[in-house]
């Protein structure tokens, strides 16, 4: 795979694009955008590009773009995707290429410490030496100071790509010495083509593409994780808000326990809820839903409750997600959230 495979972000490769065939790439990067919709691909695919034994470009201008860059000469900067370097980044072992994830749920100093040590060698076999910080709001204080230091003094022919979903829990120091590269929800119609074109029927590409929320890297997990025991729990949390709270804490806490990846598909199963009785109370069309066989249920939530309500209810589900992906405690998370969506949907 290669940038030309990156799906919907045109905007954001082109600019990749236009820097790789100029030689002006920054030396450092910041990939923004909600998870799930191609920016660690595209990083790791751009690492390819850089490294690639096949590519005809130089590169080795890490100036930030501070003019206008245009496309003087038709160079190819796509990565050929078979060669050793290639082969090597995709599986992680490449000795220039540097990537960096949340260890224990936080980013080490430790881990800052490494990289840099490794990159400020000379590249063993690469053109470039590229580190790539996947979740890098996840830094704690002392390693995004590390990394500041590097970002200020950047060492010659380095490239760094910052990855995060929540650039607010960043310092400014970090992001201003970034360029930054906004990634977007993908269109329903891009997934739904691309999974028809992996195999899958029309039908069951549609329901996925619906499921996926514009996130690709969803729609591609639909199948192991997107079940309707996940849609149970969520509607058993969403019956339980009118119960007594000492009811309600012991269920919170038999699905806090529950595999991570099964919490997190009762939030998807809570956003795609509150969204289909929002698009039915504002449309009145059944068509529209995701859960076609909650018609009934939906259509009577969507009499009983506000527009207000509902959007408030559908921010109340989205803010908790992103509390338990931070590792907030999650049936502490889980018990607020109850209290949040009690406030907001039981009539006083």
């Amino acid at each position: 795979m290669a940038l030309k495979d990156v799906l919907g972000q045109d905007r954001p490769i082109e600019i990749l694009k236009k820097s790789l065939r100029a030689d002006r790439l920054s030396h450092a990067y910041f990939f923004v955008g909600e998870e799930g919709i191609g920016k660690a691909f595209t990083a790791i695919n751009l690492a390819k590009a850089l490294n690639c034994d096949s590519s005809t470009s130089s590169l080795f201008n890490t100036e930030p773009p501070d003019t206008e860059l245009v496309d003087t000469e038709p160079v190819e900067v796509e990565a050929c995707d078979s060669c050793p370097s290639c082969i090597e980044i995709d599986k992680g072992i490449h000795p220039d290429v540097l990537y960096i994830k949340p260890e224990d749920n936080q980013i080490k100093i430790d881990q800052i410490r490494r990289a840099e040590e490794r990159l400020a060698l000379r590249a063993l076999r690469g053109r470039r030496k590229v580190m790539i910080i996947d979740d890098a709001h996840m830094m704690n204080i002392s390693s995004a100071n590390a990394l500041l230091k590097t970002l200020e003094e950047p060492t010659e022919g380095t490239i760094i790509i910052l990855i995060s979903s929540a650039p607010s829990l960043l310092p400014e120091t970090i992001l201003s010495r970034c360029q930054r590269l906004p990634f977007g929800l993908l269109r329903k119609e891009v997934i739904e083509d691309f999974l028809i074109s992996k195999g899958l029927e029309k039908d069951e590409a549609y329901l996925t593409a619906s499921l996926s929320d514009g996130r690709i890297g969803r729609a591609l997990r639909r199948e192991q994780v997107m079940t309707l025991e996940g849609r149970d729990d969520f509607l058993t949390l969403f019956n339980s808000v009118k119960e007594p709270f000492f009811n309600i804490s012991p269920l919170t806490e038999g699905i806090a326990k529950g595999e991570e990846e099964r919490l997190g598909e009762v939030f998807d199963w809570g956003e795609i809820w509150f969204r289909d009785i929002v698009v039915f109370k504002v449309t009145g069309n059944y068509d529209l839903l995701i859960n076609q066989d909650k018609k009934k249920e939906i259509k009577d939530i969507s009499e009983r409750l506000s527009l207000n309500q509902l959007q408030d209810s559908f921010r109340v589900i989205y803010e908790t997600a992103k509390f338990i992906k931070l590792r907030a405690n999650k049936h502490l998370a889980l018990d607020v959230m109850m209290i949040r969506l009690a406030e907001t949907l039981v009539e006083n």
